[in-house]
């Protein structure tokens, strides 16, 4: 694996985020970080779920990528109940996760991370090909890809960490969009904003 090829993952991933994979997350993060925010290094905790749900929805040729397909229905369901306890969090005291919540955190991007939706780009289609055939430079790559797609997201945590706690209108307005995204993904229909989205513009700059 080259210099160039880790920098070009990265910054595809990057500008993956304001694609149709990512973009429909994005409304749903904000009312998680209006309902209190993640701490910068809690923010690194939800990028590195998110990106593991993202790493591997795209191994599906491993062995553990195939089990991570056959109970994906299932993960949904859980990852669904993940959001609607973090609704309710931020409905009581104002906070999706304690300042001591790491796993939290964790267990957030893992959730979020099945709202990413498979709208696959030519990098993205070489990176999979790559894991297919070369599965360790594959994997690095892909999870290079996925270190940019959520880099914003832990930029966004920083800068909203020392946020106040919401007041009570905007906490339940957050614990109610997360409980929509909850929904959305529990019956796996996030798909079909990012089809929307794909259907009215044209996502070339983005899906590189």
């Amino acid at each position: 694996m080259t210099d160039l090829a880790a920098i070009d993952a990265y910054l595809a991933g990057l500008l993956s985020f304001l694609s149709p994979c990512v973009l429909p997350v994005l409304p749903f993060f904000l009312c998680l970080l209006a309902g209190r925010g993640l701490p910068g290094w809690q923010g690194a905790g939800f990028g590195a779920g998110f990106g593991a749900v993202f790493l591997l929805s795209c191994l599906g040729a491993t062995r553990i990528g195939q089990i991570f397909i056959a109970w994906h229905a299932e993960l949904r369901l859980l990852a669904g109940a993940v959001l609607i306890v973090a609704a309710f969090r931020v409905l009581s005291s104002g906070r999706a996760a304690g300042r001591s919540g790491i796993i939290r955190a964790v267990l957030l991007g893992l959730a979020f991370g099945f709202g990413w939706t498979a709208c696959v780009g030519p990098s993205l289609s070489a990176l999979i090909a790559l894991a297919r055939s070369e599965a360790l430079t594959g994997t690095a790559l892909l999870s290079l890809y996925a270190a940019g797609m959520v880099t914003p997201f832990v930029v966004m945590a920083s800068l909203t960490a020392a946020l106040p706690r919401p007041a009570g209108l905007l906490r339940k307005g957050s614990a109610l969009g997360l409980a929509i995204f909850a929904l959305l993904i529990a019956t796996d229909r996030v798909n079909r904003i990012a089809q929307f989205l794909l259907e009215r513009a044209d996502w070339s700059a983005t899906l590189i």
